[in-house]
């Protein structure tokens, strides 16, 4: 099955690797080091956001 994603602010394309996590809860530190990371990067680090990480684990794996 082939699928694609369409956005509010007109980007579409092909979902493949697209990761979808409820942020409700994402504190400023995480959102801080979402802004920070590189662009591959940001995928591996919501995942880890979405299992229960927190900023402070997350920081130490990558930005240290």
């Amino acid at each position: 099955m082939t699928t694609h994603y369409f956005a509010t602010d007109g980007n579409y394309g092909d979902n493949d690797g697209m990761l979808t996590v409820v942020t409700d809860n994402w504190t400023d530190e995480m959102w801080e080091l979402i802004d920070c990371a590189t662009d591959s990067m940001r995928i591996v680090i919501a995942h880890r956001f979405a299992h229960g990480y927190t900023a402070d684990e997350v920081e130490k794996d990558f930005f240290q």
